[in-house]
């Protein structure tokens, strides 16, 4: 990704822990997901998450959704952060699936509330999707869906796709100049290099999962988040 979505992205991220820190912990409970990524029923989980939640259903907002698969696509992690209505209160709300299917979130107040798509909307698309047509990395495979407002444009070295009832059409160049945030998703192979350092007797093992700009990834959009753009380009035919 260029440097302006970069930056945007690591304020965005600045931004989410410094909510994390004022949530509060839940009790946990665990869910039975498939072994892996193809048949992966999302909208599954968005239902669970309402049940542990109690948020409003019709005010929730997606502000970041992140899916680690393993090589082998079996579900590694899944991170999902929305703002949502609760009682009349403005909340965020952080739930995490681990590998075992054990759900953990946290919830908090907050001064406003952002105006992403509805995360059922989003998860049933990524649901939609083939995962079998597309090539994982060494380790595996990462999803990242997130919310964004302004002006950027998306072409250049990027590969850029419309994400429709699970078919990825190719796009050449994006155009937005909105005040009304849209998602864009990143697809990225996933590569984990691993260091060791220490005697025999006492090793610690670092991990590094490479991101979006290692090139390892397609960007995709969602028709209504394309709808707010103010030009897309499609791929000249031949």
């Amino acid at each position: 990704m260029n440097k302006r979505v970069v930056l945007i992205l690591f304020i965005m991220f600045s931004a989410a822990i410094a909510y994390a820190s004022v949530l509060k912990p839940t009790p946990e409970k665990e869910i039975h997901l498939p072994p892996n990524a193809y048949g992966l029923p999302l909208s599954k989980l968005w239902n669970i998450t309402l049940e542990i939640t109690g948020v409003e259903n019709s005010t929730a907002a997606l502000d970041w959704l992140l899916i680690k698969l393993a090589e082998d696509g079996s579900l590694d992690h899944i991170v999902l952060e929305f703002y949502g209505m609760e009682n009349g209160r403005p909340k965020m709300y952080h739930v995490e699936v681990n590998s075992r299917g054990k759900v953990t979130f946290y919830e908090g107040d907050v001064e406003r509330r952002l105006g992403g798509q509805h995360p059922l909307k989003v998860l049933r698309e990524i649901e939609k999707l083939d995962f079998r047509g597309i090539e994982f990395g060494e380790d595996g495979l990462v999803v990242d869906v997130d919310t964004v407002a302004g002006s950027l444009e998306y072409g250049s070295n990027l590969k850029l796709y419309l994400l429709k009832n699970g078919t990825l059409t190719p796009l050449k160049r994006i155009r937005f100049k909105s005040s009304v945030p849209w998602h864009v998703i990143g697809i990225c192979k996933r590569k984990v290099m691993r260091s060791r350092s220490g005697s025999a007797e006492s090793t610690v093992t670092v991990t590094i999962t490479e991101n979006s700009m290692t090139g390892q990834c397609f960007v995709v959009f969602m028709p209504q988040d394309l709808d707010k753009a103010v030009e897309v380009e499609y791929p000249t035919q031949t």
